[in-house]
């Protein structure tokens, strides 16, 4: 009972803070599975608190709403829509961005037990001003986004098969070469088969068959 009054005050607090800086939120400020999203023209940024018995985790991702809708309109729904995206505590092993945590400071920063919430919300602000927030920010270059989507290796787990439909689209904006998109579109040809989760093998093939010719 005792971690559900610190954890009720945590997150009133985490509420405060991202509703004030521009964050919607679908729930209000009770403990759960909290996601804020705040949108800025195609941007759109994501924080998400999860809760788990006496822990909790942060995820941060992002999205480019352009690209979205350039697949939506090739009758393609990716199963993900995040482009990238991560627990704040992976961020620099998976972007080579930011300062690792040590297993000790991730340990005792995710344990809610016998913390005040003020302890807890200081904690979290300052992960969040330091790692959170940079990383986001560095989402803007478009060429960084194109780099840590490609960069991803499908096949550890099911749902990165939705970078073989984002590449492209990105690649686009990013100004990447024709020369490099169509090479791309080969590398993830030998590796999206049938049967690939989320019906990637279909959903790339028919990116492929639309846009393929574009690039000649």
């Amino acid at each position: 009972m005792r971690t559900v009054i610190y954890l009720e005050g945590f997150v009133k607090k985490v509420y405060k803070k991202l509703t004030d800086e521009g964050y919607e939120s679908d729930k209000d400020d009770r403990p759960s599975f909290i996601y804020f999203t705040r949108t800025e023209e195609n941007h759109q940024f994501e924080i998400a608190l999860r809760f788990m018995r006496n822990r909790f985790t942060t995820y941060v991702n992002y999205r480019n709403l352009l690209v979205l809708e350039q697949l939506k309109a090739l009758g393609i729904s990716p199963f993900h829509s995040e482009l990238i995206g991560c627990t704040f505590s992976e961020i620099p092993d998976k972007y080579s961005f930011g300062r690792r945590l040590t297993p000790e400071e991730l340990r005792k920063h995710t344990m809610i037990r016998y913390k005040e919430p003020e302890e807890l919300f200081e904690e979290w602000e300052e992960y969040y001003k330091t790692i959170m927030i940079p990383f986001l920010n560095e989402c803007y270059d478009i060429k960084k986004v194109y780099n840590w989507v490609v960069q991803e290796n499908i096949e550890t787990k099911p749902y990165l098969y939705d970078q073989c439909l984002f590449f492209y689209f990105v690649g686009k904006m990013a100004n990447i070469s024709n020369e490099e998109l169509k090479k791309l579109f080969d590398t993830y040809s030998e590796r999206v088969k049938e049967g690939t989760p989320y019906n990637s093998y279909e959903k790339f093939s028919l990116l492929k068959n639309k846009v393929l010719k574009e690039l000649k």
